[in-house]
């Protein structure tokens, strides 16, 4: 499903949240859609390109269906952060890899402050 650059434009005028780009590895451990739960045995290795208090950029070479509710595990600078809860809110193909933009769900007291910290960081620093 390639929705090109118009409409990555479209999709981040309506986020809540500013995004902020942040490289690092997840993994998801369990993804659910329609009634179907899939778990892996070994963990599906992410790319994660952005972040914000809000949601999550991935990249994967698997797509995964609007609506996809992911169990990952995810490190954010020193901090390890276990099953934290997405929802699939879009994907894009580009090339054989897919883009998928994530809504967190249910977002600890602890991950919320350090995704906060983050962004805070960046914007003072701008």
């Amino acid at each position: 499903m390639n929705t090109g650059g118009m409409e990555e434009t479209k999709l981040s005028e309506l986020r809540k949240n500013k995004r902020i780009d942040y490289f690092s590895k997840a993994y998801c451990r369990k993804s659910m859609h329609d009634g179907e739960t899939e778990e892996y045995e070994q963990p599906l290795e992410l790319m994660l390109i952005n972040i914000s208090v809000g949601g999550l950029g991935i990249v994967s070479e698997k797509i995964f269906e609007k609506d996809t509710v992911m169990l990952l595990d995810l490190k954010l600078e020193d901090e390890h952060y276990e099953k934290v809860t997405a929802k699939v809110m879009w994907t894009i193909r580009k090339g054989d890899m897919f883009r998928h933009g994530l809504e967190l769900m249910n977002v600890s007291g602890r991950l919320y402050r350090h995704l906060s910290r983050l962004d805070n960081s960046v914007t003072t620093t701008v």
